[in-house]
This record gives structure tokens, C-alpha cells and sequence, in this order.
């Protein structure tokens, strides 16, 4: 599938929802409809999912759609791409946490914690590689207790996050985002627990290579040690013994 790095920037920060249809950030993210289960599996909990680098909503649609398959009612928040050198340029300065790095999704996500800090049941917020330094930089811009939220990150490339809510993260050992940038290498300074697991699949299914040679090399990395639907996802619902 052919990644789509010029015009996806238009939907940066929105919503993703059920057939990968797009909603203005300024949508409360309840009335956006969520991608449900299509295995037959019922939905038992709410999530707020947040894409990493090198995906556009298409591929971030079949993303959530994966999370939803393990019990999940999925609403995306979409960090759009412009490509691998912008997208990892964009990732240090959510590293720094600058201005410059303009992140749409930091500002939605931190619309949707202000919503839900209250909740008797709010969603479970989940971060996957980019994806988490959106969440702590988010979690991090809002000025109130955040012990009531439940975060989750997968193959995060952030290893600090606020304090208050309970952290769970998954680490493949062999993938060199959370092992460098995240909490892998610094798991005894973390927030939370660290999940270790050691995963490396042959990559199927790849783009073309003469298509675009920075996508290719990134559905390389996704589907050897670090994507969300061929590591982290199954290995999610291993420990949820599914």
C-alpha cells in the first residue's frame, strides 16, 4: 500500500473513526463513531488510540481496527505524516517538547484528557512508538490530577511521563525505539510497569521498494520487530490470555 505523505498533514490532530472516516479536532470524541470488533469479539472497554511515524490515516484505520479486534471500541487520534526525514525531525522536537514541533495530536489528545479526568469510565489512552511522546507531552500540558486515566504504550519512543496516572508498557527488546528513545533503556526510572517480551517476525507483504524507499524501510521495522499489528498488538492479547 502506497503511504500517503503529501496530503495526510490535512487531517493532522484530527479523529479517526469507524471506516477510517476523519472528524475535526474540535469533535467530542464520544460522538465520533469507534471502530468495533469485527471478529465477533464484544467491545468491553473505550479507547483513545495515537499512531507513531510513517502512518497515514489509512494505515492507522487498520491499526485500530486491530486494537478493536482484541475488545476495544477504538477512537483514533491521528499524527500525520509528511514522511520519514519530517516525521523524525518532528519526534525530537516532542522529545524537547518545543513549540516548533507543532504536533496537532498533542493539542487533541490533551483535549480529550481534559474531557475525561472526570469520568467513571474513561477510555484507556494508547500510544504506539511517536505515538507515546504525543501522550506525555499531552498528559503533561494539562494542570489537574490525572490518577483517575489508565495509558498504554507500545514500543513508545518516550521514557519520562507524568505522574498520576497507571502506566503499562510494552517493550520488544528488539526494537531499537523503546529500547533507545523509550522506557527499555530506562525502565527502572519509569512510571508504571514494563512489559519485556523478545519478538523478530520475517517482514511479508512489503510496498514496493521502488515506490518509495523510506516506506518500504519502515514496513520493514513495523513488521520484523516494532508495528503495532504484528508485534505489539498479539502480544497484547498474549497476556490477556486471548
Amino acid at each position: 500500500m502506497k503511504l500517503d505523505t503529501v496530503k495526510d498533514h490535512e487531517c493532522d490532530g484530527h479523529f479517526v473513526g469507524a471506516d477510517g472516516k476523519c472528524y475535526h479536532p474540535d469533535t467530542y470524541w464520544r460522538d465520533v463513531p469507534p471502530v468495533l470488533p469485527n471478529n465477533g469479539k464484544p467491545a468491553y472497554r473505550s479507547v483513545v488510540m495515537v499512531n507513531g511515524i510513517m502512518t497515514d490515516v489509512a494505515l492507522q484505520a487498520s491499526d485500530m481496527q486491530r486494537m478493536a479486534n482484541t475488545g476495544c471500541k477504538v477512537v483514533g487520534v491521528h499524527n500525520a505524516t509528511k514522511g520519514m526525514m519530517r516525521d523524525l525531525a518532528q519526534c525530537v522536537g516532542d522529545k524537547l517538547n518545543l513549540r516548533m514541533a507543532n504536533n496537532g495530536a498533542t493539542s487533541t489528545v490533551a483535549k480529550v484528557v481534559r474531557d475525561i479526568l472526570n469520568e467513571v469510565e474513561p477510555p484507556l489512552l494508547v500510544g504506539h512508538s511517536q505515538g507515546a511522546l504525543v501522550l506525555s507531552n499531552a498528559l503533561g500540558s494539562v494542570d489537574a490530577s490525572l490518577k483517575n486515566l489508565d495509558v498504554m504504550t507500545l514500543g513508545g519512543a518516550s521514557w519520562s511521563f507524568p505522574s498520576g496516572p497507571k502506566y503499562k508498557h510494552f517493550v520488544n527488546v528488539f526494537d531499537g525505539v523503546p529500547m533507545g528513545a523509550g522506557v527499555g533503556a530506562l525502565s527502572c526510572f519509569s512510571s508504571g510497569t514494563v512489559s519485556r517480551f523478545s519478538e523478530v517476525k520475517k517482514p511479508t507483504n512489503l510496498p514496493s521498494l521502488e515506490e518509495d524507499v523510506s516506506n518500504y524501510l519502515a514496513r520493514v521495522v513495523d513488521r520484523s520487530v516494532h508495528g503495532p499489528q504484528d508485534i505489539y498488538i498479539p502480544e497484547l492479547e498474549k497476556k490477556q490470555g486471548t
